[in-house]
């Protein structure tokens, strides 16, 4: 669930997950780890920064949508 919505949100923001995990301090192999197990709350808080998201967010079963953040008029 995690690892999805890192790799979904990195799509968005047209980076890979190699390069989330360097703007994140952490190394690549291990945000592939979180497809069978989650991240500790600070990894999790460094990948949401990098990100420009929240661990709510990350953690969340609502995928992102595909259009950037805009509040309905």
């Amino acid at each position: 669930m995690v690892y999805e919505q890192i790799k979904r949100r990195a799509e968005q923001k047209g980076i890979t997950i190699a390069e989330v995990a360097r703007r994140a301090k952490v190394e690549p192999t291990l945000i592939g780890k979180w497809r069978k197990s989650s991240p500790s709350v600070e990894k999790a808080k460094r990948i949401a920064d990098a990100l420009e998201c929240t661990v709510d967010d990350l953690i969340s079963d609502d995928m992102p949508e595909d259009q950037p953040d805009s509040v309905p008029a």
